[in-house]
């Protein structure tokens, strides 16, 4: 048996039975909400084409070959306002910093689909965000998950309330396992954060929507399985990262992780020259990468995002969901 047939038989065989279906559901559209895990290169267009920077980044996305919005955009007609850096809560509330004022969040992501479209009975909505606010941003307290997940909940909501009729929430994988947790020294506390999220993301969701329109997507089992058994998904590296350096092209390809450039380098690249930049300048500090690398056996390209291998099976696992726990018929 071939690894691709193993794959759907094993998915196949953890969603049987499961889950609420709707036999006549059609689906006309996905739209999509995010971070960078989901990003078909929005935050890519926001920063002038340089962030990140593209190859060894693959066309804007933060992977090393289509992602796993590309790969089920082959199926279905994929609306997307996903977008790297966001965030689900809005932290210009209650912050000074100025990055808070450029980064997008959830809302403001629906907003923008507002501007253009609305929700029909027939859109299947995917909201898949929440990293960002622990792992990159570092809200890591108790009241900090509430703030988060209050906002998944209030944005669902409002989406339901807009006429979406099918919403797919996607909870977290385990942060601990990133590249970008053991730089930091964080694994244990991203993974007991992790964990915390989903079982208030599964208790809230239960109480507050009809299965049959809102359902929570466990990815943290489905990254679970691959992290515990990764050959058998063709992985052989699971800690570290494909590409050691930077989204702006700081660096070279290692085993190693990066090291953490001074605080002043780090306040210039991502501000000043993001808001102004010089034709090609993050670029000119690319070590000469002509094209994006296979990285075969890796799970992540970089510090916090998965390879276009990892994203493959995220988008195999996404439609198996999505048919067998929906029933979908697809109008393309």
């Amino acid at each position: 048996m071939n690894l691709n047939n193993a794959l759907l038989l094993v998915v196949l065989l953890f969603f049987s039975g499961q889950g609420y279906s709707n036999e006549s559901l059609t689906i006309n559209r996905l739209v999509v909400f995010g971070d960078s895990l989901s990003d078909q290169g929005k935050g890519y267009n926001k920063f002038y084409n340089t962030i990140p920077v593209s190859p060894p980044y693959w066309k804007g996305r933060f992977s090393n070959g289509p992602i796993w919005t590309d790969i089920i955009a082959e199926k279905y007609t994929v609306i997307n306002e996903a977008e790297a850096s966001s965030t689900a809560a809005d932290y210009s509330q209650i912050s000074n910093d100025p990055k808070y004022m450029i980064i997008n969040t959830l809302k403001h992501e629906i907003d923008q689909f507002l501007e253009k479209s609305t929700f029909a009975p027939d859109d299947f909505v995917i909201i898949w965000i929440g990293g960002n606010d622990y792992a990159t941003y570092e809200w890591l307290q108790q009241e900090d998950i509430g703030r988060v997940m209050l906002e998944i909940v209030t944005q669902t909501q409002r989406i339901e309330n807009l006429g979406a009729q099918h919403i797919l929430v996607v909870n977290l994988p385990d942060m601990g396992t990133l590249p970008i947790a053991r730089e930091k020294g964080i694994q244990q506390k991203l993974t007991e954060l992790t964990k915390i999220h989903n079982l208030r993301m599964q208790e809230l969701f239960e109480e507050t929507f009809d299965p049959a329109v809102v359902q929570v997507y466990d990815a943290f089992s489905d990254f679970k399985r691959i992290m515990d058994s990764p050959e058998s998904y063709g992985f052989q590296n699971t800690q570290d990262a494909c590409y050691s350096s930077f989204f702006w092209g700081v660096g070279g390809w290692t085993n190693s992780l990066p090291k953490k450039p001074s605080a002043e380098l780090d306040s210039l690249f991502s501000m000043e020259y993001t808001l102004n930049p010089t034709d090609n300048f993050f670029k000119s500090w690319w070590w000469g990468m002509a094209e994006s690398p296979k990285c075969e056996g890796y799970i992540y390209m970089d510090i916090a995002h998965p390879t276009h291998a990892a994203h493959k099976i995220i988008a195999t696992m996404l439609d198996e969901y999505i048919m067998l726990h929906f029933n979908s018929h697809v109008d393309k």
